[in-house]
This record gives C-alpha cells, sequence and structure tokens, in this order.
C-alpha cells in the first residue's frame, strides 16, 4: 500500500496501524515498517542522513541480495542509479540542509570513489570523502589519507590548517558544521600523546578544546546550526566512564548531561549523544541499558528544562501519544527542527531479530 506523510511517500506494508495522539498545540505520529519486505521484492536496510526540516531522506533499500541508496525526494523514493558502469554504490552518506544534494561512496575494481548526487545532473566526483556540508551544499570539508580539506565555490578546494601553536596536533576528520559553513566541528590526535581533541576551526581563528575537561579524550558528535553549541564524549582518563557533554561557546558552561533514570528494573550504562537541534536546546542519542542480562540501548532526549528522558517517555508526556510496546532504539537521522525522527530496530527482550523500521513526526496544530 501506498502511506504518505508530509510530502514523505514510499511503497509500504505498514505493521500496525498509526498510533497518533493529540496533547496540547502538537501532535505525535508514530509508524512502523514492515521488514525485511518492501513492494514485495525490495528492503529499507538503513536510514543515513536527513535534511533539516525533515522533508528530505537518504537511505539504503534494493533486492534482499543487493542493497542500492535511495533518496526520498518530493514525496517519491527514488534509487540513485549507477555511478559508472565499473562502480557501485556503497554509501549514502550525508545530506545537505535543504535536501537538494546529496553525497557518497563507490566501490570499484581498483578504487573507491567519492561522489556528489543531484536530481538534476547526477553523478560528479569529489576528489576527497565528504563528512561534513552546509545548508545549500556550497561548502564541504572532508578527508583523504593524507589530509582534511575544506571545499566552497568561492576558494575551491584547500588543507584545513591548525595554527602554529597547535602543530603538533594532527587535524583527523571534520564532523559537522554550521548552516553558514564558518563554523567546522572536527577530531584532532596529538602526534607523541595520541590524546584526541575535538576542535573548532572559524574565521576567526583556530580553537583546540584543551581547556574543556583537559583530563581525557574529547570526542566530538555534533554542532547546533548556529554553530554555538558542540555536543560530544569525554573519556576521563581515571576509571570513570565516559560523559556525555553539551559545550556552551558563547559562555564557555560545560553540561554533563544526566544518564535517564533508570526504570523497570534496567541497569544503566554509557549515554551516548548523536543530534543536536538547530538552536542547541535539545539533545538526541542512545543510553545503554541491559534488561534481564541482555544488552541493548534505548533513545534518549535532553532538554535543559526536563533532563534526560527516553524518546517514548517525550512522546508520551509531550505529545500524549499511547503506546505500549518494545522500546525503540537506533536513531539514525534527526532533522535539524526536531520535528522528524527515523530509526531502525526495537528492543531485543522477547522479540525476534527482525528489525522494524520507524518513523516518528511532530505536527503543530
Amino acid at each position: 500500500m501506498t502511506y504518505a506523510v508530509r510530502g514523505l511517500a514510499f511503497v509500504w506494508l505498514i505493521m500496525s496501524p498509526s498510533l497518533s495522539a493529540i496533547f496540547g498545540q502538537s501532535r505525535a505520529y508514530l509508524e512502523f515498517v514492515d521488514l525485511p519486505y518492501m513492494d514485495d521484492e525490495f528492503v529499507i536496510t538503513d536510514f543515513r542522513d536527513i535534511s533539516d526540516d525533515g522533508a528530505y531522506l537518504i537511505g539504503a533499500s534494493g533486492p534482499v541480495r543487493a542493497v542500492e541508496l535511495m533518496a526520498v525526494r518530493d514525496g517519491v523514493g527514488q534509487a540513485l542509479g549507477r555511478f559508472g558502469e565499473d562502480y557501485r554504490l556503497t554509501q549514502g552518506e550525508l545530506i545537505s540542509g535543504d535536501g537538494q544534494v546529496i553525497f557518497g561512496r563507490a566501490s570499484g575494481l581498483e578504487d573507491d570513489v567519492s561522489f556528489r548526487w543531484t536530481l538534476d545532473s547526477g553523478f560528479s566526483r569529489v576528489p576527497f570523502h565528504v563528512t561534513a556540508v552546509n545548508y545549500d551544499a556550497s561548502i564541504l570539508a572532508g578527508s583523504d589519507h593524507e589530509a582534511v580539506y575544506v571545499w566552497s565555490q568561492s576558494q575551491g578546494q584547500r588543507p584545513l590548517i591548525s595554527s602554529p601553536e597547535f602543530a603538533s596536533w594532527e587535524l583527523r576528520s571534520v564532523v559537522a558544521m554550521d548552516q553558514s559553513g564558518e563554523v567546522l566541528l572536527g577530531l584532532a590526535r596529538h602526534e607523541i600523546s595520541l590524546q584526541r581533541r575535538a576542535f573548532l576551526a572559524t574565521p576567526h581563528g583556530f580553537e583546540l578544546l584543551s581547556e574543556i575537561l583537559p583530563d581525557g579524550d574529547l570526542l566530538p558528535d555534533d554542532l547546533s546550526s548556529d554553530g554555538r553549541f558542540v555536543i560530544g564524549r569525554h573519556f576521563p582518563y581515571q576509571g570513570s566512564q565516559a560523559q556525555a557533554i553539551r559545550y556552551d561557546r558563547l559562555s564557555g558552561h560545560v553540561k554533563v548531561l544526566p544518564s535517564i533514570p533508570s526504570q523497570n528494573g534496567w541497569r544503566i550504562g554509557g549515554l551516548v549523544p548523536q543530534f543536536i537541534n538547530a538552536d542547541g536546546s535539545q539533545v538526541i542519542g542512545f543510553q545503554a541499558i541491559e534488561v534481564n542480562r541482555v544488552n541493548d540501548f534505548i533513545p534518549f532526549v535532553w532538554t535543559e528544562q526536563a533532563g534526560s528522558r527516553t524518546l517514548m517517555q517525550v512522546l508520551q508526556d509531550d505529545y500524549g501519544l499511547e503506546y505500549q510496546g518494545e522500546p525503540l532504539v537506533n536513531v539514525r537521522a534527526v532533522a535539524k527542527n526536531s520535528k522528524v525522527l527515523y530509526g531502525v530496530g526495537r528492543g531485543a527482550a522477547g522479540r525476534s531479530k527482525q528489525l522494524d523500521a520507524w518513523y516518528v513526526r511532530i505536527v503543530d496544530n
């Protein structure tokens, strides 16, 4: 059957009816997609990235024995096709904030290449592995085996170079950039100690985040659209487990995100931040848990007002959603407007190994 929501459409076999409820001024929708089959032949194997407004998505789908990259644009799921006769598409990794440009990888007999894809122009080759893109794809960042690069329409490709005082730090990758492309968030490693630290590159200079939580590694995860807030993971050298943090560049304040409270006999493990919304007010990631001696993980949502809660708690408490099934796991794509989420999988307790693809949207009345 064809199921369409707000400009998005897949040919999906729906596993359960739509679950929705009105609470205050917003409504939450949760859908499950029947896997492994889509249209009796194709599978949805993964979701990779989503545009800022949630209207465009890149994922992987295909017949059971071969995976094909797919984009959802203007309400239609479309296979990206082929990048030359000698290459097979292997990864669709990024989509620009406006949803118009996709970046990924293709594998050939002799080499792997990075590609850029648009609806109008199709494929073109990119000279390095793209790991971050701004809103309209006018600025890119990425790396190859030699260096980290930035490309812009005005200046072309150039290596990203740190300040002289950080000459002993090797730039390893860029993981995110702000909407304008002026603030880059990445990872650096010390050449001697091998300590790993997040860095920020801006038009005003290079900043190694060595003053905040200096007693350990600090790994970057995401950046708010305005470039003000950084989320990441701090790994202390002495004993304690990793901490999820949000760093406010304006105030210099570092917030250690609390774990979600234990529920139903869970044993709580580490908290991993994955996504931060446009203005930095909301962080989404996953919390490691143990349930009945089975290791699992469950999505969390953090806000300054409510702290850390499970995704289902947020949907139920803030949007009145009624749902009593196994907990959702594995959030794969979150729109910067905080109103569209995609994921794959539900909790392992009592379930088979079949994964469920799920989709959540928040609609204002």
